[in-house]
């Protein structure tokens, strides 16, 4: 999904070709101060104009955190899309999905601090649209692990529990990764998505065809 994807009703914002400088420093400001701490006379110091004129390019703060937040939650079930369909194994889903997760919250930060506590602040119908496309991203880390449990390949007492873990510990990456730390993000994702296997108590099916 791109910075434009916008979700209930698709509906067409108002920024002009400035959005990319507007995003951009709002970002920065959002995940330092949060929703209550950016004002519009701030962003537009930040981006060298006088606030009115910020109003030619963005209709309001509350269009700024929505498609923020609509486009982040958009990115992750694309990313998820693509992880559930690369296999048919639980096990290699799973893996890919927390993959996915992880290099998400790295290479997109700012976006998930942001998308982690500003849902409350979030105006309808946008909240609900958030809201319910959390909800279907848990379920298909949850469906997943279900499967894994049928196939014999995972032991968990509470898939909801297991499928919350996975996606928790994924989503902490970006509250303590650094660029300048000693692992790439690669490196880290790779490590996440074994340890989301290790949650599920993961055991290799025995071929018995031998």
């Amino acid at each position: 999904m791109d910075f434009d994807s916008q979700g209930p009703g698709k509906k067409k914002p108002k920024t002009t070709g400035r959005w990319d400088d507007v995003r951009e420093e709002a970002l920065t400001l959002l995940s330092e101060r949060g929703y209550h701490g950016t004002t519009m006379k701030l962003l537009a110091a930040r981006l060298g104009v006088q606030a009115p004129s910020l109003y030619n390019h963005v209709g309001s703060k509350q269009e700024i955190l929505s498609r923020i937040m609509v486009t982040g939650i958009d990115r992750l079930l694309a990313g998820q899309d693509k992880a559930l369909n690369s296999s048919s194994d639980p096990a290699e889903q799973l893996r890919a999905m927390t993959e996915s997760h992880v290099l998400i919250h790295i290479r997109h930060r700012r976006s998930a601090v942001t998308g982690d506590r500003e849902l409350a602040n979030l105006a309808e119908p946008d909240q609900s649209y958030v809201r319910s496309a959390r909800d279907r991203y848990e379920h298909r880390v949850r469906q997943t692990i279900a499967k894994g449990v049928k196939a014999g390949v995972f032991s968990v007492s509470s898939e909801k529990l297991a499928s919350f873990a996975v996606i928790e510990m994924a989503s902490s990456v970006s509250v303590w990764f650094r660029e300048s730390g000693p692992l790439e993000d690669l490196e880290v994702a790779r490590e996440y998505g074994k340890m989301a296997l290790r949650i599920v108590a993961y055991r290799p099916a025995i071929d018995t065809a031998r």
